[in-house]
Order: structure tokens, then sequence, then C-alpha cells
């Protein structure tokens, strides 16, 4: 399995599913911060339940509070109400995340792997210019982006260091 395949499908289908309202699975549109926050969540929540990391997987018991995480460092970007408080909102989100990912003994088998989470934020905003009718492409884009950006973080285990793919 990996982010290229599996994760960027999910990824995808789960971005539209929040911002294209002709989605059959559409939410609809969130009536305040938390909900935008907790929707990405959840796109992070299934973009990496759905990954193998080189000697294990992001255990269930992870997920909770790295989504925690996730929708504190959200909500607070989006609080500060700049321009680009989506695209901050969704980096500060993702690199809160990761951070959870990494924090030691959180992929199996415990106690044996080192993870470090992406260098850089995922720089989102960056990625995604323009405005279009068809949310299909910059959702495809993002879920691409994220893949990328998670596969710069790295899990060590002994003398073997290798992506989170």
């Amino acid at each position: 399995m990996s982010f290229a395949v599996t994760g960027v499908a999910t990824a995808e289908a789960e971005i539209l599913k929040i911002t294209d309202p002709t989605d059959a699975n559409f939410r609809g549109w969130p009536s305040n911060d938390a909900t935008v926050a907790a929707n990405w969540a959840r796109i992070a929540r299934l973009f990496f339940a759905t990954q193998s990391f080189p000697t294990g997987v992001v255990v269930d018991s992870v997920q909770a509070p790295a989504e925690q995480a996730f929708i504190t460092a959200m909500v607070t970007e989006l609080a500060l109400n700049t321009a680009d408080r989506g695209a901050k909102g969704i980096d500060a989100g993702f690199t809160a995340y990761a951070a959870q990912v990494a924090a030691g003994s959180l992929l199996l088998p415990a106690g044996i792997i080192t993870c470090t989470p992406p260098p850089a934020a995922l720089g989102i905003a960056s990625k995604i210019t323009g405005v279009t009718s068809d949310p299909s492409g910059p959702a495809t884009t993002m879920a691409a982006a994220l893949a990328a950006w998670a596969m710069t973080g790295t899990a060590t285990q002994g003398t073997t260091t290798g992506p989170w793919a």
C-alpha cells in the first residue's frame, strides 16, 4: 500500500464530500469554524488510516488525539480571520496531525520506531490557485500534495530509515 494509490484516492473523495455540492455524498456547507476543522480532520484521519508505514500502521489509539490536535490548530488559524486563513488552517491542522503521529511509539511495533514528521508545512495555498467551478481538479491536486508531503516524514527502525510510505 502506498500514499500514491490509496491515500490520494481516499483524500480526494473526502475533499469532494466537503467542497463539491454536486457530489452524491456532499455533507453540506459547515456553519462554523469547528465544523470546518472537524471535516478536514476527518480527511487526515481517513488518509492516515489507509496507510502502511515501513514497519507498521498508524494505530487507532493515536487517531483521536491527532484528530483533536488538527481541529485545535485549524480553529486557531481560522480565528485569526486573515485572507488566507483557510489554507493556513489546513496547513496547521495537517502539521499538528503529523506531529501527533510522530510523537513516540505511535506506530507498531511500539517503542521500536522513531518517527519524524514532515519538516515543513504542507503549503496548500501554493498548490491551489485561482477559482474554479469544478472542484475535482483542486481536490486531486490537494490529495496528491498531501501524499507527497506526508512522504517527507520519516520512520526509523534500527539503522533503517524510510519515508512514511
